[in-house]
Order: C-alpha cells, then sequence, then structure tokens
C-alpha cells in the first residue's frame, strides 16, 4: 500500500511540474467542453429562405416582415418562379422557398383561411422538418395577431408545459455527454503519453531490472 501512495504521489509531482501535460490535462477538456457543449446545437437558426410572392397586398409583406425579424429565419431575397425556386434549392443556396398565392388576403379575409407553399430541401429530413413547424407557427402566430383566434363549435386546446428544460436549450443535453467523452478520451491519452514518455526517459528499463514485483 505504501509503495502504490508512493507512486501516486510520484505522478502528481510529475504532473505538476510538466507544464505540457498539464495543460494537456486540464486545458483540452475545458476547451473541448466550452466548444463541443456550448458550439454545437439541435436548433435551427438563421435558414436562409425565398419568397416567390404573387400576391401585391400589403398583408402578404407584413407576413415575409414577421418571417424575417424571426431568429430562425433569414429572408434573402425574392424570385420570380418556381422553376428558379428549384435551382436555389438543388445549388444550396435556400433551404427553403414559401409561395405566396395571389389571393392571399383575400382568402385569409373572407374564407378564413389560406394556403402557403413550403419547399423545402428534403436531404436533411430532420431539418426540413423543424423549418416546416417554425414556419408554421410563425404563420399561426401572425394570422392570430390580425384576426384573432378563430374559434370552432368544438375546439380542444393543449396547454404544454415544459418541465425540467421550459427554454428548450441543446446545452443541458450535449454537455453531460462531451464530458463523459472527454473524460474517455484524456484518460487513453493520457496513459498512452506517459508510458512513452517513461519509454523515452529510460524509465520502463529500470522498471524491468528493479527488483519488484508486477
Amino acid at each position: 500500500m505504501n509503495q502504490f501512495k508512493a507512486f501516486i504521489l510520484k505522478e502528481i509531482y510529475h504532473i505538476l511540474r510538466d507544464r505540457k501535460t498539464l495543460l494537456v490535462l486540464l486545458g483540452m477538456p475545458i476547451a473541448q467542453i466550452v466548444l463541443f457543449g456550448f458550439a454545437l446545437s439541435n436548433e435551427v437558426k438563421n435558414t436562409s429562405i425565398y419568397f416567390l410572392n404573387q400576391s401585391s397586398e400589403p398583408l402578404a409583406q407584413q407576413l415575409i416582415a414577421k418571417v424575417d425579424q424571426n431568429k430562425y429565419f433569414d429572408v434573402k431575397g425574392y424570385i420570380q418562379d418556381a422553376a428558379e425556386a428549384e435551382v436555389l434549392l438543388r445549388s444550396g443556396k435556400a433551404k427553403v422557398v414559401a409561395i405566396i398565392p395571389s389571393d392571399f388576403a383575400y382568402a385569409l379575409a373572407h374564407e378564413n383561411e389560406t394556403t402557403i407553399q413550403l419547399l423545402t430541401d428534403g436531404a436533411d429530413p430532420n431539418t426540413a422538418n423543424i423549418i416546416n413547424t417554425y414556419f408554421t407557427l410563425i404563420t399561426q402566430q401572425f394570422r392570430n395577431e390580425h384576426f384573432g383566434k378563430i374559434n370552432l363549435p368544438y375546439q380542444i386546446n393543449t396547454n404544454v408545459r415544459m418541465l425540467y428544460n421550459p427554454q428548450l436549450k441543446g446545452e443541458y443535453t450535449f454537455v453531460p455527454g462531451v464530458i463523459a467523452m472527454v473524460l474517455m478520451i484524456i484518460c487513453v491519452l493520457m496513459t498512452s503519453v506517459s508510458i512513452v514518455k517513461e519509454k523515452e526517459l529510460g524509465n520502463m528499463e529500470m522498471l524491468l531490472v528493479s527488483p519488484t514485483n508486477p
């Protein structure tokens, strides 16, 4: 037991005196946790979106302005036809193209409903679904602000409350996983570095010829 304690103390002194090893042991995990834990996120923000606005009414422009003000979308410009939308999606310049019909304001005011076509890049299905959900929520909020909530004779409302992570931040998911991954990598890395350094200094040969048990 005393030999084991002496070995632990020797390794502690070795780490404290070797600044490079200390930097790898402490600096790299902190840097990786900060970068991977807080830089990585499952939120989709600043999605490039183009509009094919077939309506000349101010209400359509107000909807586009509301989408542009949202942090999840970045309105890049306008297009003239659907063929141009396909070119933008194929080239990757646009993640989504929204087509506003010519009777957008009239149908919304008189028929209480209208349809906006979304053309999204389905190469990444998860991202496409998230983008569609964000856009749908924005349009619903826009409708409620201008026309009020439409109450049907029978309606079921859902009141959702998120527990433990009400802001839906991805850091709470990424950081614990990154910590476990970094610890695993550091353990393997420091073991290999220690063995190589002891061999370079000749301590491995001294250990092999010393009168100690395995």
